[in-house]
């Protein structure tokens, strides 16, 4: 073995165990996720969300769209999801962990990006880079939440993974390169922008295979990506035409980008030590930081034109990262959040990577070294900290909410969301006050109105929760939950008709609504449609085997047909899911009596 070769293993055994102290660092740092419970879109997705039953429900998540009413599709963030459920069940540790895990993964592929000779940055600098990026308050707020935390994560993933394969020589590292892009889309939109990066590399001559000028050779090199980006706009087409949820915002709110980039820059340079999470423009912007980071901004463009010139080519790369990665999010287009820190974390490496390059400028002298290591230790203590205690607003779903409407206290989604959660916690006479909030600060807002309902229905007061399902129905007609509950309501109080017409609606907006096909069954046989109650419920089963009481009403509806021996199945399988179930367990004991098989082969759990 020659000199070189032992040298090039020494190399790689360095790098592989800097890797490896990196990545565990990283998770260990936010191990103490795993104690915190569910929260915000956690109920959608994972909670509420269908339990896989078959191999069908995993293959489902890339036929469906993420969210109802969304434009979104994240079909390998949703899979994960279905993964866990089937093997956790409903244990919040173990998803919480994994998204620890999906952190130290991004720090070290944020490292080999940075780590990448065409992007001249020292091994020092760019180990710190990479783990500011992993600690830094932006990252925090996309570990700590499940759902949302994990989307940017694993995009930002294969983003960050796919540039550097991109800048590699070789046909294998191209291929890598278009294989991430790909994945990339599938976990969240934003990834759309991962072209433009790969045109920007080669503009700049920072990649090794670089179009030389000739149209042909440019053709060439992107052929792979305008067909994934082709296929994938395709199969958007196909899910989300006519839905009409791709709508332009900058006509009706010119300053929106203006302010989403100005939000970016401030969150990045001078975060909020407390959670200020998706806040409306009066929560966030702030003078002092905005002058702040006016001075970064002007400050790193005196230094580099005037003691940097040769740096020009990698500032123009990084710049230009950091506006293509806000772009998708900078209020463009229509979105459900207009500012969050989640959708920073892309131009956080770009900021990053441009911090680290300019201190590899200055990493010769000894005495600058020193100087430049001391104010790294000190940013990643203050960032660490931040992130760290930031923790605590999301442990529970009550906490985190009080926190979102401490530090936004005009978001009527904080306050209905918040209303919700202290419903669920027992508190429904404070649930009541911030749902009402919510309706005086947007009138127009169905949720609140379908929550208020929910609260007064579930409190004994139908004909009080009539008018606010009734007016959520009005403002939102494809709020399938809405028209659920308000034919909850007009059952009981004598419209029958009305009420089946409500639960088709909601089926109709969502074919997989276990709880509406339950509930139109309970209403088919009262009315003595006993077929058609029966193929709701076996529907709502079929949706959701662990269903207690789909299964007692099935077998409700087969002990009326007389087929006694399909509703002991029924109701024994009602009673192996919640064995507490009272009626259930009263209609079998019945059956086994009538039937005469007690204490032979039918067994009460």
């Amino acid at each position: 073995m020659t000199d070189n070769q032992v040298q090039a293993g020494r190399a790689f055994a360095r790098e592989l165990i800097t890797g490896v102290i990196l990545f565990a660092g990283v998770a260990a740092f936010y191990a103490h996720a795993v104690r915190y419970e569910f929260i915000y879109d956690d109920y959608r997705l994972i909670v509420n969300a269908q339990a896989p039953g078959s191999l069908g429900d995993f293959v489902g998540a890339f036929a469906e769209g993420h969210w109802e009413g969304l434009p979104y599709y994240r079909p390998v963030c949703r899979l994960t999801m279905v993964i866990q459920r089937s093997l956790h069940g409903l244990s919040p540790a173990p998803y919480h962990g994994l998204n620890a895990l999906l952190m130290g993964v991004l720090a070290v592929v944020t490292w080999r990006l940075f780590r990448q000779p065409a992007l001249a940055i020292r091994s020092g600098p760019a180990l710190f880079g990479a783990v500011l990026v992993a600690v830094h308050p932006v990252a925090s707020c996309t570990v700590y939440p499940i759902c949302s935390g994990r989307e940017t994560l694993m995009m930002a993933i294969f983003v960050v993974g796919a540039v550097t394969a991109f800048l590699k020589p070789g046909r294998l590292w191209y291929g890598l390169a278009m294989g991430m892009f790909a994945l990339s889309l599938l976990c969240k939109e934003q990834a759309v922008i991962v072209p433009g990066l790969f045109v920007l590399a080669d503009l700049l001559g920072l990649s090794p295979a670089a179009p030389k000028g000739e149209v042909c050779a440019w053709l060439r090199r992107y052929l792979a990506v305008g067909l994934i980006l082709l296929a994938y706009l395709l199969l958007r087409w196909l899910l989300f035409h006519g839905s009409g949820q791709h709508r332009l915002a900058v006509l009706d709110r010119p300053e929106g980008p203006l302010l989403s980039f100005l939000y970016a820059l401030q969150v990045t340079f001078t975060p909020f030590v407390q959670l200020v999470y998706e806040p409306s423009v009066g929560a966030w912007i702030s003078e002092w930081r905005a002058i702040v980071c006016l001075l970064v901004v002007v400050g790193t463009w005196f230094l580099t034109k005037h003691y940097w010139p040769g740096a020009r080519k990698l500032v123009r790369f990084w710049l230009g990262w950091f506006v293509l990665a806000l772009l998708p999010t900078a209020n463009l287009l229509g979105q459900e959040a207009s500012f969050a820190e989640r959708y920073v974390l892309l131009s956080l490496v770009a900021v990053v990577g441009l911090a680290v390059m300019l201190a590899s400028l200055q990493w010769e002298g000894f005495s600058a070294r020193r100087v430049l290591a001391g104010c790294a230790l000190l940013l990643l203590g203050v960032c660490g900290w931040i992130s760290w205690q930031r923790g605590q607003y999301f442990s529970d779903a009550i906490r985190f909410h009080t926190q979102w409407v401490r530090m936004d206290p005009t978001s009527d989604r904080a306050q209905w969301n918040l209303g919700w959660a202290l419903f669920e916690g027992g508190r429904s006479e404070e649930a009541i006050v911030h749902l009402e909030e919510s309706i005086r600060l947007n009138p127009m807002g169905a949720d609140a109105y379908n929550n208020l309902g929910a609260i007064y229905l579930r409190g004994g007061d139908p004909a009080k929760a009539l008018p606010y399902f009734a007016t959520a129905v009005r403002l939102e007609p494809d709020h399938a939950q809405a028209h659920n509950n308000l034919a909850m309501v007009l059952g009981p109080l004598g419209n029958v008709d009305e009420a089946i017409k409500h639960f088709e609606t909601a089926l109709r907006i969502n074919p997989n609504y276990s709880e509406a096909h339950n509930n139109l069954g309970v209403v088919l046989a009262r009315q003595n449609e006993l077929d058609r109650a029966a193929r709701h419920f076996e529907q709502a089963l079929q949706l959701n085997p662990d269903n207690a009481q789909a299964h007692n009403n099935l077998g409700n509806v087969f002990e009326l047909q007389g087929e006694r021996a399909r509703a002991v199945a029924h109701y024994r399988s009602a009673l192996q899911i919640d064995p507490n179930y009272t009626t259930a367990r009263e209609r079998l004991q019945r059956l086994e009596e009538i039937m005469g098989q007690r204490g032979r082969d039918i067994q009460v759990p």
